[in-house]
């Protein structure tokens, strides 16, 4: 009856819901995201891209200061969607800060890119050694 209704309005019908959408609850209906949740369901949905990349290197930097990436390098090479989202990722922290939500999330990332972890903590680790010498030559 609503299909019918629908055409004869010229109103388009909205697609079936993906139930793999985290999106969608347990009765069918569509849940706002987090910018966080968002950015966690393009960086499984788009496994291996630069894009899923630099924005699980965005989710890892604000969830931990020992994997910091410049911001810059988190939005190089998205399109202005993506770039959008990152925005909204930052944003999203500096008001809320890191809260359960963002744990969970930043330890799925970590584990879905592990060497970004790595790559972070030894741009972190090579910061800190240069600070220590420039205190020793001080």
């Amino acid at each position: 009856m609503y299909a019918k209704a629908a055409r004869t309005a010229n109103i388009p019908l909205a697609r079936p819901a993906d139930p793999g959408d985290p999106r969608i609850n347990e009765h069918g209906s569509t849940l706002p995201m987090t910018p966080y949740a968002e950015a966690l369901h393009w960086i499984k949905a788009k496994p291996g891209t630069g894009s899923a990349e630099t924005l699980a290197k965005l989710v890892l930097s604000i969830w931990n200061s020992d994997c910091a990436f410049s911001f810059r390098e988190c939005i190089a090479n998205l399109d202005p969607e993506r770039t959008a989202l990152a925005v909204r990722v930052a944003a999203h922290f500096a008001e809320v800060g890191e809260d359960d939500e963002l744990v969970e999330i930043g330890h799925a990332v970590c584990a879905l890119y592990p060497r970004l972890w790595d790559l972070g903590e030894a741009a972190d680790e090579a910061k800190t050694a240069l600070r220590r010498r420039w205190m020793q030559e001080a």
